[in-house]
């Protein structure tokens, strides 16, 4: 990544830090995938962990404006991959609640990372492939 992508990288974090303490006091984790399947077909969901270890997945409906402003950022971070001749479908931003922070990104799965409760999943990401 260049010297843009790593900004971007960053103020999605800091972004994704400041929303998830807004909207809970108690939380230990959160997860954003960002996908992507053409040039304007793109998509987000998110969760995020409770310190009882409840999961609780984000609503676009209600959250509508910090879907937009990740969206619009996970758009333009891919753009600049892109130029840099590569091009992910699949972004997960992984935050907790001391401000660390992990992204990855995945090329070919555009089903990777899937943040779900449906179909047995559990609202957290597989992360461990």
């Amino acid at each position: 990544m260049n010297e843009e992508s790593t900004l971007i990288v960053t103020n999605l974090a800091k972004e994704f830090i400041e929303y998830v303490s807004l909207i809970s006091n108690d939380w230990s984790q959160a997860f954003f995938r960002f996908h992507c399947s053409g040039e304007e077909n793109f998509g987000s969901s998110g969760s995020f962990v409770d310190s009882s270890g409840r999961v609780k997945l984000f609503n676009p409906f209600e959250q509508e404006s910090f879907f937009d402003v990740m969206n619009t950022k996970g758009s333009e971070l891919r753009e600049l991959v892109k130029k840099d001749g590569r091009s992910f479908c699949v972004m997960l931003l992984i935050i907790d609640s001391e401000f660390n922070f992990d992204i990855k990104f995945e090329y070919n799965d555009f089903k990777k990372w899937k943040i779900s409760k449906t179909d047995g999943l559990t609202g957290v990401p597989d992360i461990g492939n």
